[in-house]
């Protein structure tokens, strides 16, 4: 069975993606390096979340000729499950302070209850409760 291991996302300014993801969303990570293009942050299960500077993300799309995706564009949406409502609202606060653009308060959807947030590269983020998830 396929397993995903590996995100890899695109971003203008290293440090402050790593402020983002480190203040607003408590994933861990190292110092980046002076001169770094890249930095791996390990999640829990396994996952890894790369961010690389734009510049050498597109040695990747051209491989397969495609162009380059413009700040701003979501290619995808990275989905967070939340262990309650309380845990997304939460998240959501902590993604707001650190500079990520929030999409207002959660609400409940029929999937459960989400609320979103861009990254400072606007990388698209859902953060959900569900209890047939959790």
């Amino acid at each position: 069975m396929t397993r995903i291991h590996c995100v890899t996302l695109p971003v203008d300014d290293l440090k402050r993606s790593i402020a983002f993801y480190r203040n607003g969303l408590g994933m861990g990570a190292e110092e980046v390096e002076e001169g770094a293009d890249h930095v791996a942050l390990e999640l829990p299960g396994g996952l890894c979340l790369v961010l690389i500077l734009r510049s050498e993300f597109t040695q990747f799309t051209k491989l397969v000729r495609q162009g380059d995706a413009p700040k701003g564009a979501s290619e995808c949406i990275l989905s967070f499950f939340a262990a309650s409502r309380e845990e997304v609202d939460a998240v959501l606060q902590s993604a707001g302070a650190a500079g990520g653009a929030v999409a207002g308060p959660a609400a409940d959807k029929p999937w459960g209850y989400a609320g979103y947030v861009a990254d400072p590269d606007g990388h698209l983020w859902e953060f959900l409760w569900n209890p047939r998830l959790t």
